[in-house]
């Protein structure tokens, strides 16, 4: 998008071509005796929480508009990207309804809120901080949640003490998101099966096929190649949800028209102030 001038000031808006690298998801615990497995019913389960999650209103409300839907763990700019993929579950609360309904999970006291299949309640347990934004999207999940008849509980703790349960393979699901500049060195790495007990695959996920595509994407040189093999990748999480991809946030810039030599860099974050210059000359004064 071009520059927009306001009140002597250049507010430069970028769009998912130019800074979009950020993805926001909702992750599980794949060894979690409730939404864990690889069963068809504990698929479903997750693709209906998935589903049931109101992305439209985290974008307009939370977002204030500077977000775009995802579409899968990768961004639009990142090589591996999957152009009109639609594979992971959407935003559509009758969908999830059905999915519930058709493997077992059930109404059965008139409550208002869903049991297990074998008839025990079904709560879920969602990890959280602190904070005043993390209540507003607990908020949020709780309303998407309430639509499709599943019962919601927060577990509140600090960032260390997440990280702690997160080691410990004691957080059900949690939300989460990542500034990516490649796939596998950083996204898919969440995933592979290896990294299991390390720092990164905290989702606990397991799937040989998924693990050799991974390796393989680690030794074939950027370009179609490799694209095919992330796709296959994206195609094995779509099909066990081990997450919910959400939105790819845009990030915007705001520059002053007397700062010379800027150009936006989506893969870095830290402006090199050394090689910007200033021309004090190109601010015009307001009008008095």
């Amino acid at each position: 998008m071009p520059a927009i001038s306001y009140q002597n000031t250049w507010v430069v808006v970028s769009n998912c071509s130019a800074g979009c690298r950020a993805v926001s998801f909702t992750f599980f615990n794949l060894e979690d005796p409730v939404v864990g497995g690889y069963t068809p019913e504990r698929i479903a389960l997750r693709r209906a929480i998935c589903s049931a999650y109101n992305v439209a209103d985290e974008i307009r409300v939370l977002r204030n508009g500077q977000a775009v839907p995802a579409t899968q763990p990768l961004s639009p700019d990142i090589e591996g990207h999957v152009h009109g993929f639609k594979g992971f579950a959407p935003y559509d609360p009758a969908l999830a309804r059905a999915l519930l309904d058709k493997f077992g999970y059930r109404d059965r006291d008139g409550s208002g809120y869903r049991s297990l299949p074998d008839g025990k309640p079904l709560v879920l347990h969602m990890s959280s901080r602190p904070r005043a934004i993390s209540r507003q999207y607990d908020e949020l999940w709780q309303r998407s949640l309430n639509a499709v008849g599943i019962k919601i509980e927060f577990q509140v703790q600090s960032f260390q003490e997440m990280l702690k349960a997160l080691g410990a393979g004691q957080v059900q699901f949690a939300g989460d998101s990542l500034f990516l500049n490649t796939a596998d060195d950083i996204m898919y790495s969440f995933f592979y099966g290896p990294n299991e007990r390390g720092e990164q695959n905290f989702i606990r996920f397991r799937n040989t096929e998924f693990d050799v595509l991974y390796l393989q994407s680690r030794r074939v040189p950027e370009g179609a190649d490799r694209n095919k093999l992330y796709e296959k990748m994206t195609t094995l999480l779509a099909a066990y949800s081990p997450w919910c991809v959400e939105a790819y946030r845009i990030s915007n810039t705001v520059v002053a028209p007397q700062i010379r030599g800027y150009r936006k860099n989506a893969h870095y974050l830290n402006t090199q102030w050394q090689y910007l210059d200033i021309e004090s000359g190109a601010v015009k004064p307001l009008r008095q």
